[in-house]
C-alpha cells in the first residue's frame, strides 16, 4: 500500500508540475497581460493557494528609501517568535545571509514566518516559492521593530539604513559590496549587472547584453523555459545565462561544462558558434579513419542543423560531413547501398533483347 501511494503521489506531482509549467508559458505568451505584471502572476502561481488575480502595478525604483505605503484595513501586523527576532549573518560577519548582505527580514505570509530572504524561505519550504511582490512586512535586525518594506527603519529610536541598493516593487535588499543591481520595469524583476550594459527586449522578454544585443536572435519568451543543463527556470534564475550564437539561453557555468562533451547547442542541434577549426579536425580525422571495403558503396541520407539542408554523404561509423555548408553538425536520416552500373544493366533486358524476345513471340 505504501509503494501504490507514493506512485500516486508522483505522478500527481508530476502532473500538478506540468499543468504549471503550461500555466505560465500561457501567461508569457498572452500579448494582453502587460510585461511587468506577467513574472508576478507566474510567482502567484507557484504560492501555494496563489491565484491569477491581477493587481495594480507597483511603481519601483532602486536605492528608494518610501516604505510601500500605509497598512489595509485588513492587514495584521505579525508577530515574530523570540528565535526569529534574533540577527542573521553572512559568512563575513555583517548582517544578512548566505545570499545577500542586508539588515533586514522579511515576512513570509504564505508560510507565516520570518525569513531573512526570498531564497532562504524557497530552499528551506522546497514545496512552493515567495512572491516577492507581495511581501508587506519587514523586520528590522537592528531594533526588531516591525514594519512596512524599506531602505530606512522607520523607527525614530533607530533609523538605520538597511541595504545599500533596495527595490520596493520587488522588496530587494542588498549592501553586497560587489553586487551591481536595477529594475528592469519590461522583466518586473530585478537583474543583476549594472543597467547600462543591457537593453531589454520587447519580443524577448528580457534583458539582453548590449555587447550582444546586435547579434542575438529574437524569440518569444526565450527565458520562458528551463536552462536545458540543469533545468532551472531561466526567467527567475539569478545565475549568469549567456545566449547560443542559435539563440537559446543557457547559464554560462552550464555551457562551459557541456562544452566539454559536444559542439551541439543541446535543444537545436546547432552548432555552437564557428567551429571551422574543429571541423579541419574532423577532416583530418575521418581522412585516417578508412571505411571497410563492404561499407564503400554505402551511403547516408543527412540533415544538415546548420544550413537546414538534405544531403547525401558517403556512410561512416563517425561523423558524417555536410558538403553544402562543410558542417558535422548532422543528423542521419537513412543509410542505404549505393546502385552498381554495371548489374543494373546486365538485370535490365537491352532494346535487341526486347525485339528479339517479341519476333519470338509472334
Amino acid at each position: 500500500m505504501t509503494g501504490t501511494a507514493s506512485v500516486s503521489d508522483a505522478g500527481s506531482t508530476a502532473n500538478a508540475q506540468a499543468q504549471l509549467r503550461q500555466r505560465i508559458r500561457e501567461i508569457m505568451a498572452d500579448s494582453t497581460i502587460a510585461a511587468n505584471e506577467k513574472p508576478r502572476l507566474i510567482q502567484r502561481l507557484m504560492t501555494p493557494g496563489g491565484t491569477e488575480n491581477r493587481r495594480p502595478a507597483t511603481d519601483s525604483s532602486g536605492g528608494n528609501s518610501e516604505g510601500t505605503g500605509p497598512l489595509q484595513n485588513d492587514e495584521t501586523v505579525p508577530g515574530a517568535a523570540t528565535a526569529e527576532l534574533t540577527p542573521t549573518y553572512n559568512n563575513g560577519g555583517n548582517l544578512g545571509c548566505e545570499h545577500y548582505e542586508r539588515g533586514a527580514k522579511m515576512w513570509a505570509a504564505c508560510c507565516r514566518r520570518w525569513y531573512t530572504c526570498r531564497i532562504c524561505h524557497d530552499e528551506d519550504q522546497q514545496t512552493h516559492t515567495l512572491d516577492r511582490h507581495t511581501v508587506r512586512f519587514m523586520m528590522c535586525m537592528h531594533c526588531q521593530s516591525i514594519q512596512v518594506p524599506a531602505q530606512h527603519c522607520a523607527d525614530p529610536a533607530c533609523g538605520q539604513k538597511l541595504s545599500k541598493y533596495y527595490c520596493d516593487a520587488c522588496h530587494l535588499w542588498n549592501s553586497n559590496p560587489d553586487a551591481q543591481i536595477f529594475h528592469c520595469d519590461g522583466c518586473g524583476i530585478c537583474r543583476m549587472g549594472a543597467k547600462e550594459d543591457f537593453q531589454h527586449c520587447a519580443k524577448c522578454r528580457c534583458c539582453i547584453s548590449s555587447d550582444y544585443w546586435d547579434q542575438h536572435r529574437c524569440r518569444e519568451d526565450t527565458l520562458s523555459g528551463d536552462c536545458p543543463i540543469c533545468g532551472e527556470f531561466m526567467f527567475t534564475s539569478q545565475l549568469e545565462m549567456v545566449f547560443m550564437s542559435c539563440g537559446h539561453p543557457i547559464h554560462k557555468d552550464c555551457l562551459q561544462r557541456y562544452m566539454d562533451t559536444s559542439f551541439q547547442c543541446p535543444i537545436c542541434r546547432k552548432s555552437l558558434g564557428d567551429l571551422s577549426s574543429l571541423f579541419r579536425e574532423l577532416d583530418r580525422l575521418m581522412a585516417e579513419q578508412v571505411m571497410p571495403p563492404e561499407y564503400r558503396d554505402t551511403l547516408s541520407e543527412i540533415f544538415c542543423n546548420d544550413c537546414e539542408k538534405r544531403s547525401t554523404t558517403s556512410y561512416h561509423f563517425m561523423y558524417h560531413k555536410c558538403h553544402l555548408c562543410e558542417s558535422y553538425s548532422t543528423k542521419v536520416l537513412r543509410t542505404f547501398k549505393q546502385a552498381q552500373p554495371t548489374e543494373t544493366a546486365a538485370a535490365a533486358p537491352s532494346n535487341s533483347d526486347q525485339g528479339e524476345q517479341e519476333e519470338d513471340d509472334q
